[in-house]
């Protein structure tokens, strides 16, 4: 789900937020919705995973403002939009000075939640194209930095082309410190005299808007004059571009760097981890100029057998030959290719993400592509698709399926029971009851890990106390030790709770006595009775699905307990205490009351 967006959506009405986020999810399975009933619970879930929080405006302690100015402080650049019932003037320019995304009122109606939806997408394309661009820009600038030619680029003032930035490789050339240079007319520094014409065609071909070219010239240094192959990258509107200033005064020096800057270009193409190819066009088809050794693995095709042969011919399946002819079209036009396609491989049909690298001076080959393999990838999607798919089956004929016969079967034995007094009507409604809690079992432990956390301080105790009272077993004692509070989602612990307490009421007896207490390192809780404890050759495999030692029990609670802990990053333990058997969950991080 890297493409998803999460959105946090804080409104003290949890009935309306819950309706946004039905509204949103069901329009649009791309949204995350995550909800909090106040602004400060917000912060406490704000994070860099959130792309976009979704506010109200009139809440109690801090509004709608106060909490978009405490969110910029961190995030600064994280979509902020107000939706509020609650709006005026006023109210919206508060927002706007604030630095709000968008304001939108809330109002009746599906077609708010479309217009919000389409806020949300809106916002977050935005500033996901923002990053992916300074991102480009990083990249870029580091490219740029890091070539070996010199490079500065320029933008014309009238006739004259100003430097905007040099490389250190220009430096190194030329003699001139970029304070020196940047802002200040190129030609003014590296022309020399006799040059000047020579220099005016130049400028105007490029204000021209003329693609890359390459001639000699020859330019001022600070050692004197030299000779350059000077190379242009022009801006699509002429107003300016790079020139890329390669030394060839001593000619067969550098073609001897350029031997070796070949020979490394060579084992990097040899050893490049993905399937690589040299092409070059004729007739306006693609054609193998070179080969790597991982195109050879994955495609099976060796140098000598494919060096030679139309490209299309050996990768591309009959029913794809089409998509193969439009994209070679775009690769022969110099496009940068960065897609998705479907190719021959020596053990069938794979999924690649090819890219191509363009090189129009190059006298022997036209470019190079690379096949990223992806197959493996769209395996694990399809293959966790179809786990979804079961497990919803799954859910769904235990919650149905499996009920609904039950329960007849359990109508017509009290049908049966007024009718006649037998001993193997009370065998059977045992039988029906031990079905129902092997179905609740089930579904607890299928759905555990299906919900977000909705993580708050939870009184401890109380909640310990509260999950005893819904047990109710008169004979058993409860020991609380505790006094602290837990930082948990409130209804996935009780069920942690409830679980580990009904393990004990079922291995141990009626007469069972419980505690709950601190760890000694204040990282966590126990529970502990008074039982006979567990197997001393595998204490953790009670945690297991489907263990259980009571007949009357599925085997299912301790392993839901693993899950919900798991679900909060905290660690399950299994012990004996002195008396019985001890569970200690531990990396809580319990906050003071």
């Amino acid at each position: 789900m890297s493409d998803a967006i999460h959105v946090l959506h804080v409104d003290d009405d949890p009935d309306f937020a819950d309706l946004t986020a039905v509204y949103l999810e069901r329009g649009d399975d791309g949204f995350v919705i995550d909800t909090a009933e106040s602004a400060a619970a917000g912060l406490d879930r704000l994070s860099d995973d959130v792309d976009c929080v979704v506010s109200d405006y009139d809440m109690p302690g801090t509004n709608g403002i106060e909490f978009l100015s405490a969110v910029r402080e961190e995030y600064p650049d994280l979509p902020f939009i107000l939706f509020t019932g609650k709006g005026s003037e006023e109210i919206a320019s508060d927002a706007i000075s604030a630095g709000v995304t968008d304001y939108l009122r809330k109002g009746g109606g599906s077609d708010k939640y479309e217009l919000l939806a389409n806020r949300i997408t809106n916002a977050v394309d935005q500033v996901r194209a923002e990053r992916r661009l300074q991102e480009e820009r990083r990249r870029f600038q580091i490219l740029f930095d890091r070539l070996s030619q010199a490079t500065v680029e320029v933008e014309y003032e009238g006739d004259d082309p100003i430097v905007q930035r040099v490389n250190p490789a220009f430096g190194e050339t030329f003699g001139y410190d970029v304070d020196d240079i940047v802002g200040d007319s190129l030609d003014a520094y590296i022309v020399p005299d006799d040059r000047t014409d020579e220099a005016a065609a130049i400028n105007q071909r490029v204000k021209d808007g003329t693609s890359l070219f390459s001639e000699e010239v020859t330019r001022l240094t600070a050692e004197g004059t030299r000779r350059f192959l000077l190379q242009n990258a022009v801006y699509d509107d002429g107003s300016g571009g790079f020139a890329i200033y390669t030394d060839i005064t001593e000619r067969k020096e550098r073609e001897r760097e350029l031997e070796q800057k070949n020979t490394r270009l060579r084992a990097l193409f040899e050893h490049f981890p993905e399937p690589t190819i040299a092409y070059t066009f004729r007739d306006g088809e693609p054609y193998l100029a070179d080969v790597n050794s991982a195109f050879t693995e994955v495609f099976g095709y060796e140098p000598e057998t494919a060096v030679g042969e139309p490209t299309d011919d050996l990768v591309v399946p009959e029913d794809r030959d089409d998509e193969a002819k439009r994209l070679d079209e775009r690769v022969r036009a110099g496009d940068l290719i960065d897609e998705e396609v479907t190719r021959l491989t020596a053990g069938g049909t794979g999924d690649f993400r090819f890219r191509n690298i363009h090189l129009p001076d190059d006298e022997n080959i036209d470019g190079y592509g690379v096949y990223a393999d992806i197959t493996a990838y769209r395996d694990r999607e399809r293959e966790l698709e179809r786990q979804n798919e079961r497990l919803d089956r799954f859910v769904s004929v235990v919650s149905h399926d499996l009920r609904s016969p039950l329960t007849l079967a359990s109508s017509r034995l009290e049908l049966a029971a007024e009718e006649c007094d037998s001993p193997y009507l009370a065998d059977v409604a045992d039988a029906h009851e031990r079905i129902e809690r092997l179905i609740d079992g089930l579904l607890t432990f299928a759905r555990t890990d299906s919900d977000a956390l909705d993580r708050t301080v939870v009184d401890f105790p109380a909640l310990v106390e509260e999950c005893w009272e819904t047990l109710r077993s008169e004979d058993a004692t409860l020991v609380v030790e505790t006094e602290r509070s837990v930082r948990a989602d409130p209804d996935r612990l009780r069920q942690l709770v409830i679980n580990l307490l009904s393990n004990a009421l079922d291995h141990c007896g009626p007469d069972v006595t419980v505690r709950v207490g601190d760890l000694s390192d204040d990282e966590g809780f126990y529970v502990a009775d008074d039982g006979p404890g567990v197997p001393e050759d595998d204490p953790t495999g009670v945690l297991e699905a489907g263990y259980s030692t009571a007949q009357r029990n599925p085997g299912l609670g301790l392993s839901v307990v693993t899950q919900v802990a798991d679900a909060h990053d905290w660690e399950v333990r299994v012990t004996d205490s002195d008396e019985g058997a001890r569970f200690e969950v531990a990396g809580v991080g319990l906050p003071e009351r």
